[in-house]
Formats: C-alpha cells, sequence, structure tokens
C-alpha cells in the first residue's frame, strides 16, 4: 500500500530547538508511521555555508566563523537529545567539521565541492530531526537524498525519473512503518557527486519525492499562517489568501515567490 502523505519544513520552521519541537509535535500528531519528511537547513545555515565559501575565497578568516556555525548545531543537539543519542550525533558532528575545514582548506575548489559545502545544513536537519522523533518512541530514519535522487547535470539538475524513481520505491521497501527524513535541496549524479537543486529547492524536493513515492498529499509547513498577497514579515497589511488556483500558483512560482519553487508544480 502507498504511503500517503509527505511532509515538507523550511529553514525558518527549524530554526531554534522549540521550532525542531513543534515539528516534531506537528508530525506526531497530524501524521501517521509512514510518513515522508522533506526538510531544510536550519534557519540562515545554507546562507552561512555560503558566507565561509566567500570569506575563503577573499582571503578572509574563515575559521572562527566555522566554529559559530558548529556551535550553532551542538547547541541544538545538546537542547534536544539525550546523551546517548546526543553523542552519535555530536560524533558525526566532529567528522562534518573535519571535513569542512580540509574543503575550505584547498586552494581551488571545483562545483561539487562547493555543492558539498553548501549541502551540510540539510544532513545536519535531516539527522537531528530523524533523531528526535526517535527520542519522542517513534521509529524514524534519516535520508541523503543523494541516494535515491540521481540527475543529469545542467544549469539546473534534470532528475533521471525511472533511475530515481526505482531508489525511492526499494527505499520505501526496506523503511516500511518508519517515518523518513528526506534532505532537501539536494540530489547527485550518476558518480555520487553532490548537485543542487537551487534556492528553494527543498520544496521541488518534496514534490518530486511524492510523485517518486506515489504519494498523492503534499504539505508544505512554514512560519506564517499560509500564502498571503505580500510577505507578511515585511508588509503589515498583508493578506491571507483563502484560497488559489493553480494557473495562479503557476504564475508565483514564476515571478520567482519565495513560496513555491518554479519546479514544484512541474
Amino acid at each position: 500500500m502507498a504511503r500517503g502523505h509527505l511532509h515538507k519544513f523550511g529553514g525558518s520552521s527549524l530554526a531554534d530547538a522549540d521550532c525542531y519541537r513543534r515539528v516534531a509535535h506537528i508530525l506526531l500528531t497530524h501524521g501517521h508511521s509512514d510518513d515522508l519528511i522533506v526538510v531544510s537547513a536550519a534557519g540562515k545555515s545554507t546562507n552561512f555555508l555560503y558566507k565561509l565559501l566567500n570569506l575563503r575565497d577573499t582571503g578572509q578568516l574563515w575559521q572562527e566563523e566555522l566554529q559559530v556555525l558548529i556551535s550553532y548545531q551542538q547547541t541544538l543537539i545538546e537542547q534536544l537529545l539525550s546523551n546517548e543519542q546526543a553523542r552519535d550525533l555530536r560524533e558525526r558532528l566532529s567528522t562534518d567539521k573535519s571535513q569542512l575545514i580540509s574543503l575550505l582548506s584547498l586552494e581551488e575548489r571545483n562545483e561539487y565541492q562547493i555543492s558539498h559545502v553548501v549541502s551540510f545544513g540539510e544532513r545536519w536537519s535531516a539527522r537531528l530531526m530523524a533523531a528526535l522523533l526517535r527520542e519522542s518512541g517513534v521509529a524514524s530514519s534519516h535520508v541523503d537524498a543523494c541516494s535515491i535522487l540521481v540527475a543529469d547535470e545542467g544549469a539546473v539538475p534534470i532528475i533521471r525519473v525511472e533511475e530515481s524513481r526505482d531508489k525511492v520505491q526499494a527505499l520505501l521497501a526496506a523503511h516500511p512503518n518508519e517515518r523518513l527524513v528526506i534532505t532537501g535541496f539536494i540530489c547527485a549524479n550518476s558518480q555520487g557527486d553532490t548537485l543542487l537543486l537551487g534556492r528553494n529547492g527543498s520544496d521541488f524536493s518534496a514534490s518530486l519525492i511524492a510523485s517518486l513515492a506515489d504519494i498523492g498529499r503534499v504539505t508544505i509547513w512554514t512560519d506564517v499562517e499560509g500564502v498571503f498577497n505580500a510577505d507578511p514579515n515585511k508588509i503589515n497589511d498583508a493578506k491571507l489568501l483563502k484560497s488559489m488556483s493553480l494557473a495562479e500558483a503557476d504564475r508565483l512560482a514564476k515571478l520567482g515567490s519565495p513560496v513555491l519553487h518554479s519546479r514544484t508544480l512541474q
């Protein structure tokens, strides 16, 4: 029987420990034992990783800024998990820090290495969310989307649909009655090199994975009440839209609104 629901949570929904707890509560009260979950990098982690690359490329000191980002992740781990699960994620984070230092220390980086640097935020979010769900007493595993989404390279990666569908279906068969927390924003080429799906690409990841998994419902959760006619964080009298046609949603996406990635509706 096909799974019925995929939930997607963006970075602002995972900005701090309380946000993670709210997301876990949503999944436990509005979800089912075999739901799929797609997550973005927590808070501004992706911007921070791009900042580290820029500091390195312009000859500025980046080591202290990297420690700020690592400390942010460490704080989330300590605030959310018990000692045993926290220990595992701390060890993984230490390994990731060493890998980031190695990548940032290179005199030159290719596009795959740059994409790999930027992808750490999603990997951290998926690990932590899955661990928090396990802490809440439910079966959950994290999944690196690079292991299931295969793409041909281009200005925007083109997903190999049938190959990726086979990988997604095999993953689901291997994890029945288990919540799977999957990284958004990233995929891989046939050699396993990390590729990026573009800014707001986690929305596209969610709709794509749902399609490959034959899931009929995708809910994109955010930190505001719904879709507005303007950014409610900037415009005080922004109006909440009660409904939206497919054509209107498509226009929003094509005009670059962060509400929907331009490829989500495809």
